[in-house]
């Protein structure tokens, strides 16, 4: 499973007993869903950062899409 939060941090977790795989912090609140696909044979998550609605008052400056590639 992956999710984000107004933190920060983008975080992987095992489905069948949720232990975290894996959390990056990407310096700005995730503004949108966290996803992960697969190119050239390697994967990579992906997610919105940074202010994406007027609605929340953080810190993150321009929303911009934030993309990590797994080892």
């Amino acid at each position: 499973m992956l999710s984000g939060d107004l933190n920060g941090s983008k975080t992987a977790l095992d489905t069948r007993n949720g232990k975290q795989l894996w959390k990056q912090n990407a310096g700005a609140p995730i503004g949108g869903g966290v996803i992960t696909y697969l190119a050239g044979g390697k994967q990579y998550i992906a997610g919105a950062v940074g202010h994406t609605s007027g609605k929340w008052k953080t810190k993150g400056g321009n929303a911009k899409v934030a993309v990590y590639a797994m080892p």
